[in-house]
C-alpha cells in the first residue's frame, strides 16, 4: 500500500488523471489557445468572442478551473502516494467531497443532464447567443465526464473516510490504553 486508501487506489489514480486531463486544455486556453475552446462554450459569434475577451472569464473561468483541478489532482494523488501521509486525511476527504459535489452538480444541474436535456427536447428555449449544438455535446461528452469525475472523486473520498475512522479509532484505543 503507498498510501492511505486501501479500498480503491485506483480511484485516487483515475480521480487525478481525469483532473490532469481536465486542466491540461483550459491551462492551454488561459493562455492564450483557441483550438477547442468553441466545444466548451455554449456561445456562438460575437458573444463567444466577447466571453473569451473578458479578463474576468479568463481568470476565473480558465485560470481559476485550471488550479481547482490541479488542487483535485493533487487530492486524488494525495490518497495512494507515500507523501500523502502528510496531508491532514479529514483535508483530504472534504476536499474529494468537495469535488464529488461540485462535478455531480454540474453533470446534473447546471448545465448538466437537466437543463441541456430541457433544451434539446425544446421545453426550454435557447438563447439566439447560444450555440443549440453545444446542448447537445453537453448530454453525450460533458455531462458523462462530470458525472465519471463525481463517482471517483466519491470514491476517494468514501474509501478515506472509513481507513481514516479505522485509523482513528486504533489511534483512540492505544492512546487510552497507554495512558489508562
Amino acid at each position: 500500500m503507498e498510501g492511505a486508501s486501501r479500498t480503491h487506489p485506483w480511484a485516487g489514480y483515475a480521480a487525478a488523471a481525469g483532473a490532469a486531463v481536465f486542466a491540461a486544455p483550459h491551462l492551454y486556453w488561459a493562455m492564450g489557445g483557441r483550438t477547442g475552446l468553441c466545444f466548451s462554450l455554449a456561445l456562438r459569434g460575437s458573444a463567444e468572442e466577447e466571453l473569451i475577451r473578458d479578463p474576468w472569464f479568463v481568470a476565473q473561468g480558465l485560470w481559476g478551473v485550471a488550479g481547482l483541478c490541479v488542487v483535485a489532482g493533487l487530492i486524488g494523488l494525495a490518497t495512494v502516494r507515500p507523501w500523502g501521509r502528510a496531508v491532514p486525511r479529514p483535508l483530504i476527504v472534504v476536499g474529494a467531497w468537495a469535488a464529488c459535489g461540485v462535478m455531480l452538480l454540474r453533470a446534473l444541474v447546471y448545465p448538466g443532464f437537466v437543463f441541456s436535456g430541457l433544451r434539446v427536447s425544446g421545453v426550454v428555449g435557447i438563447s439566439e447567443r447560444a450555440d443549440p449544438v453545444w446542448f447537445r455535446w453537453d448530454l453525450v461528452l460533458w455531462s458523462p465526464w462530470f458525472t465519471l469525475g463525481s463517482v471517483l472523486f466519491g470514491l476517494v473520498a468514501w474509501s478515506n473516510r472509513r481507513s481514516s475512522i479505522g485509523a482513528e479509532i486504533v489511534a483512540t484505543s492505544r492512546n487510552e490504553a497507554e495512558t489508562g
